[in-house]
């Protein structure tokens, strides 16, 4: 389901390929732990995973050639770095790295593209959306539909609200393992809240 071969292999040592300069903030659904919990994954061999907001979870990973690497409790254990300072180099990792954002369109309606998969982990960077927010007409609302998906607009506009609304449901319908939150969420007071939508 979620390719976890992919994902993290835990029982290798560490070698030089897992450099701490390479790992780097990703966003995750709630299904994500609960799928590694039901196939009994030990301690020692589940990723780092904290709460975010709504459905989502933050993970860790190296970006390794062709793919993310999640960041397990052993192999942090291996490179003697606790889930804490995993956080501190990924956040630090990920502004020098990605110091803008980009976005296609205008106000009231943009599409976050960054590449690399890491639109959805854009939501981290609060003062950007924070200085868009007071730009933006009504409310700023996002839709994290999938990991290179995320729509932002104003809660003015009710038919981007059906709209995002109708691209969740045809991600979760085409490529379920690529879709993410199932909610709307909205920028209020530095942090993000999940949306209630208008009937």
């Amino acid at each position: 389901m979620f390719g976890l071969n992919k994902l993290f292999k835990s029982k290798q040592p560490p070698t030089e390929s897992y450099d701490p300069s390479l790992i780097l903030p990703r966003i995750k659904h709630l299904n994500f732990e609960r799928f590694l919990r039901e196939q009994d994954f030990s301690h020692d061999d589940m990723p780092i995973i904290e709460p975010l907001f709504g459905d989502l979870l933050l993970t860790y990973a190296f970006d390794l050639p062709k793919r993310f690497e999640m960041i397990s409790n052993k192999m942090a254990a291996d490179l003697s770095l606790s889930p804490v300072q995993i956080r501190g180099i990924a956040m630090k990792n990920f502004e020098e790295r990605f110091p803008e954002i980009g976005l296609m369109g205008e106000i009231p309606f943009f599409i976050v593209c960054v590449g690399n998969d890491m639109e959805a982990t854009m939501l981290l960077r609060g003062e950007f959306w924070d200085n868009l927010a007071n730009e933006m007409p009504g409310e700023l609302i996002i839709s994290v539909i999938a990991p290179d998906k995320v729509l932002v607009f104003s809660s003015e506009e009710h038919k981007l609200i059906a709209h995002a609304k109708d691209e969740i449901t045809s991600t979760q319908h085409e490529t379920p393992t690529r879709a993410l939150s199932e909610l709307l969420y909205v920028r209020r007071d530095g942090d993000w809240h999940v949306f209630d939508c208008p009937a």
